[in-house]
């Protein structure tokens, strides 16, 4: 009676959201109790919402080897793995949930976004549609459908899945996210703005709103609106990193380095380890001419997101306007591996070749960077410069 009281009030401090105290509550249970399965469960799933996923997924598995039957540790631990990237072990975990729990709807929608990464999206249409025969009310069932169907271009159908999902979830914020992306397919940004503003209005607080909004009214030439809209999220949300990032985003593109460099740094203080803050950063004082310190934080970058196509490729320019030419040809070569579409680094790389005096290889970096975007202006006149043995800019 005394262990089931001490796990009632810790499970109590859990759902009032008092993760750090119900963690505590969870381990001291742990140590009289070591292999209660329940406890380990519930455990694993506050360390999961801390973003502890390394030991919440060592707690649900010890679940699962203590009591294998229960289809709720399989769906945690799925959506665990699925957080650090581990999609095929996160869809064998969830096909198991599916199998001890065949009739529930969430399990069948977690089954479908493992699909849906997994660029699967014909499985992932089929689990979405068992979601919702099992519960025609999911929200996240037809709001998952409607982005496949945004993919696919089916953008009148998406709308209407979009809208069922608000239908039966007006607090969905997913669903507003989803319609606004549509409403841009089909070249419509006022009804994009309107649909986001009104998610705002009920959801004040909601970044992912704020970020979306913002990025649209920049498109349309709104900077200042987006400015006093990210200005009054950060006055209820100033911890939020990611809204100085969105907020140093506008002033870069409206050319105010220093403001943009003092929201960058602003988003730095709250979370040093954001390789975006770090490389737009960087950015900002790559323009301002600040090479040296521009550099560090393009390092920065990389040291937290070591596969990030732009960092890389920015280093690059740094470095090659240092002189360091065959550090910056490797961080190129590091750009086109990861994004083997992007013209820029192909051009760049072509100006350090140039320069080496192999101007047959700069020529076909040059012209491999046209093939890619035919309108990139620095490309086509270096390759005219290079086939006409001059030297390019």
């Amino acid at each position: 009676m005394i262990l089931e009281q001490t796990i009632r009030t810790a499970v109590q401090l859990h759902q009032s959201g008092r993760l750090l105290e119900a963690e505590a509550s969870y381990r001291q249970i742990l140590q009289t109790s070591l292999n209660h399965p329940d406890v380990l469960h519930v455990l694993g799933v506050v360390l999961a919402q801390r973003g502890i996923f390394g030991e919440a997924i060592d707690c649900f598995r010890k679940a699962i080897q203590i009591k294998p039957q229960v289809a709720t540790f399989y769906t945690n631990l799925g959506n665990a793995l699925r957080a650090v990237g581990q999609l095929q072990e996160a869809l064998s975990c969830h096909q198991q949930a599916a199998a001890l729990d065949p009739n529930n709807s969430i399990i069948y929608n977690n089954l479908g976004v493992c699909w849906y990464e997994l660029n699967q999206h014909s499985e992932a249409s089929q689990c979405f549609q068992q979601a919702l025969e099992l519960n025609p009310t999911s929200a996240e069932a037809y709001a998952n459908l409607a982005n496949i169907l945004l993919e696919q271009g089916q953008l009148e159908e998406a709308i209407a899945k979009f809208r069922s999902a608000i239908i039966f979830n007006p607090k969905y914020v997913k669903a507003y996210l989803g319609m606004a992306k549509v409403w841009q397919r089909q070249q419509k940004p006022e009804e994009a703005v309107r649909t986001l503003e009104i998610a705002l209005q009920t959801h004040p607080d909601d970044i992912n709103i704020s970020l979306e909004l913002a990025g649209l009214l920049v498109t349309q030439a709104k900077s200042a609106q987006a400015i006093d809209m990210l200005r009054q999220t950060l006055a209820r949300q100033p911890q939020s990193a990611p809204l100085y990032l969105a907020l140093g985003n506008v002033f870069y593109s409206m050319g105010n380095l220093v403001e943009a460099t003092h929201s960058y740094q602003q988003a730095l203080v709250l979370q040093f380890n954001y390789a975006e803050a770090h490389h737009n950063l960087g950015l900002a004082l790559r323009a301002n001419n600040q090479l040296a310190l521009a550099r560090q934080h393009f390092e920065h970058a990389l040291n937290f997101k070591p596969l990030f196509a732009e960092a890389h490729y920015y280093l690059g320019t740094v470095l090659q306007e240092q002189k360091e030419l065959t550090a910056a040809q490797e961080h190129y070569e590091e750009a086109i591996h990861l994004r083997p579409e992007w013209a820029e680094p192909y051009n760049s790389l072509g100006t350090i070749f140039n320069v080496l005096g192999q101007r047959e290889l700069a020529a076909q970096y040059f012209q491999q960077a046209v093939s890619l975007n035919p309108h990139l202006s620095p490309a086509l006149t270096n390759l005219a410069k290079t086939l006409s043995f001059q030297d390019p800019e």
